[in-house]
Protein backbone atom coordinates (compact mmCIF):
# COMPACT_ATOMS: atom_id res chain seq x y z
CA UNK A 1 0.00 0.00 0.00
CA UNK A 2 1.53 3.34 -1.07
CA UNK A 3 2.07 6.04 1.52
CA UNK A 4 0.20 9.22 0.60
CA UNK A 5 1.39 12.70 1.53
CA UNK A 6 -0.36 16.06 1.61
CA UNK A 7 1.51 19.21 2.65
CA UNK A 8 0.60 22.89 2.72
CA UNK A 9 2.06 26.02 4.31
CA UNK A 10 0.95 29.55 5.04
CA UNK A 11 2.57 32.68 6.42
CA UNK A 12 0.50 34.28 9.18
CA UNK A 13 1.22 37.85 10.23
CA UNK A 14 1.01 37.04 13.94
CA UNK A 15 3.61 36.07 16.54
CA UNK A 16 4.39 32.36 16.77
CA UNK A 17 3.11 32.15 20.36
CA UNK A 18 -0.34 33.43 19.30
CA UNK A 19 -0.58 31.03 16.36
CA UNK A 20 0.52 28.09 18.52
CA UNK A 21 -1.99 28.99 21.25
CA UNK A 22 -4.77 28.79 18.67
CA UNK A 23 -3.76 25.67 16.70
CA UNK A 24 -2.47 23.50 19.57
CA UNK A 25 -5.88 22.12 20.54
CA UNK A 26 -7.86 20.13 17.93
CA UNK A 27 -11.11 21.10 19.68
CA UNK A 28 -10.61 24.57 18.15
CA UNK A 29 -9.81 23.31 14.64
CA UNK A 30 -13.41 23.35 13.30
CA UNK A 31 -13.20 27.17 13.48
CA UNK A 32 -10.80 27.07 10.52
CA UNK A 33 -10.88 23.47 9.22
CA UNK A 34 -14.29 23.56 7.58
CA UNK A 35 -14.57 19.79 7.06
CA UNK A 36 -14.10 19.06 10.79
CA UNK A 37 -17.03 18.75 13.18
CA UNK A 38 -17.91 17.57 16.72
CA UNK A 39 -14.30 17.52 17.93
CA UNK A 40 -13.84 16.78 21.63
CA UNK A 41 -11.03 15.80 23.97
CA UNK A 42 -11.57 12.29 25.35
CA UNK A 43 -8.78 12.18 27.92
CA UNK A 44 -8.31 14.10 31.14
CA UNK A 45 -5.74 16.79 31.75
CA UNK A 46 -3.98 19.47 29.76
CA UNK A 47 -2.96 19.16 26.12
CA UNK A 48 0.23 17.14 25.63
CA UNK A 49 1.63 13.80 24.50
CA UNK A 50 -1.01 11.13 25.13
CA UNK A 51 -4.01 13.48 24.95
CA UNK A 52 -6.79 11.84 22.94
CA UNK A 53 -9.60 13.24 20.80
CA UNK A 54 -12.51 12.16 18.64
CA UNK A 55 -14.50 13.94 16.02
CA UNK A 56 -15.72 13.84 12.48
CA UNK A 57 -14.57 14.98 9.07
CA UNK A 58 -16.37 15.28 5.76
CA UNK A 59 -14.25 13.69 3.04
CA UNK A 60 -15.65 13.61 -0.50
CA UNK A 61 -18.98 14.58 1.06
CA UNK A 62 -19.03 11.60 3.43
CA UNK A 63 -19.04 12.10 7.22
CA UNK A 64 -16.29 9.97 8.75
CA UNK A 65 -15.64 9.53 12.46
CA UNK A 66 -12.07 9.59 13.70
CA UNK A 67 -9.97 9.21 16.84
CA UNK A 68 -6.59 10.81 17.43
CA UNK A 69 -3.76 10.82 19.92
CA UNK A 70 -1.15 13.52 20.40
CA UNK A 71 2.20 11.79 19.79
CA UNK A 72 4.46 14.84 19.82
CA UNK A 73 4.16 18.15 21.67
CA UNK A 74 6.94 20.72 21.47
CA UNK A 75 5.36 23.99 22.70
CA UNK A 76 5.49 26.74 20.10
CA UNK A 77 7.27 24.56 17.51
CA UNK A 78 5.55 21.30 16.56
CA UNK A 79 2.57 19.08 17.24
CA UNK A 80 2.08 15.51 16.02
CA UNK A 81 -1.03 13.36 16.01
CA UNK A 82 -1.84 9.79 15.03
CA UNK A 83 -5.30 9.82 13.43
CA UNK A 84 -7.44 6.73 12.81
CA UNK A 85 -10.58 6.70 10.70
CA UNK A 86 -12.27 3.85 8.87
CA UNK A 87 -10.79 4.57 5.41
CA UNK A 88 -7.44 6.00 6.49
CA UNK A 89 -4.66 6.12 9.04
CA UNK A 90 -2.69 9.34 9.16
CA UNK A 91 0.18 11.01 10.87
CA UNK A 92 -0.54 14.75 11.15
CA UNK A 93 2.40 17.08 11.77
CA UNK A 94 1.88 20.78 12.47
CA UNK A 95 5.09 22.84 12.39
CA UNK A 96 5.50 26.50 13.32
CA UNK A 97 8.55 28.62 12.55
CA UNK A 98 9.13 32.26 13.46
CA UNK A 99 9.94 34.42 10.45
CA UNK A 100 10.26 38.16 9.90
CA UNK A 101 6.70 38.41 8.56
CA UNK A 102 5.23 36.51 11.54
CA UNK A 103 4.87 32.73 11.58
CA UNK A 104 5.30 30.08 8.93
CA UNK A 105 2.76 27.32 9.63
CA UNK A 106 2.94 23.98 7.83
CA UNK A 107 0.67 20.95 8.00
CA UNK A 108 1.83 17.57 6.70
CA UNK A 109 -0.41 14.51 6.50
CA UNK A 110 1.19 11.13 5.79
CA UNK A 111 -0.78 7.94 5.66
CA UNK A 112 -2.48 5.09 3.93
CA UNK A 113 -5.89 4.91 2.29
CA UNK A 114 -8.04 1.80 2.64
CA UNK A 115 -11.09 0.36 0.95
CA UNK A 116 -12.77 2.44 -1.74
CA UNK A 117 -10.63 5.43 -0.79
CA UNK A 118 -7.56 3.43 -1.84
CA UNK A 119 -9.04 2.81 -5.28
CA UNK A 120 -9.72 6.53 -5.67
CA UNK A 121 -6.34 7.48 -4.18
CA UNK A 122 -5.22 10.20 -6.61
CA UNK A 123 -8.64 11.89 -6.48
CA UNK A 124 -8.82 11.69 -2.68
CA UNK A 125 -5.32 13.16 -2.35
CA UNK A 126 -6.11 16.01 -4.77
CA UNK A 127 -9.36 16.88 -2.97
CA UNK A 128 -7.68 16.67 0.43
CA UNK A 129 -4.77 18.86 -0.77
CA UNK A 130 -7.21 21.58 -1.89
CA UNK A 131 -9.10 21.31 1.40
CA UNK A 132 -5.92 21.71 3.47
CA UNK A 133 -4.84 24.74 1.40
CA UNK A 134 -8.28 26.30 1.88
CA UNK A 135 -8.18 25.57 5.62
CA UNK A 136 -4.81 27.31 5.97
CA UNK A 137 -6.17 30.35 4.13
CA UNK A 138 -9.10 30.34 6.58
CA UNK A 139 -6.68 30.15 9.51
CA UNK A 140 -4.63 33.07 8.18
CA UNK A 141 -7.72 35.24 7.63
CA UNK A 142 -9.09 34.31 11.05
CA UNK A 143 -5.89 35.11 12.94
CA UNK A 144 -5.04 38.25 10.96
CA UNK A 145 -8.54 39.75 11.17
CA UNK A 146 -8.65 42.96 13.17
CA UNK A 147 -10.49 42.82 16.46
CA UNK A 148 -14.00 44.18 16.17
CA UNK A 149 -14.57 47.32 18.20
CA UNK A 150 -18.20 47.79 19.20
CA UNK A 151 -19.41 51.34 19.68
CA UNK A 152 -21.58 51.97 22.69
Amino acid sequence: MAMRRVEASVVINRPLEEVFAFVRNPVDHPQWETAQFDVEQTSEGPMGVGTTFRGGIRLLGLPIGWTAECTGYDPTRQLEFRVNAAPLQLQEILTLEPIEAGTSFTIVYKGDLRGLFRLAGPIVVRVFQRQVESDLANLRHFLEAPAIQLER
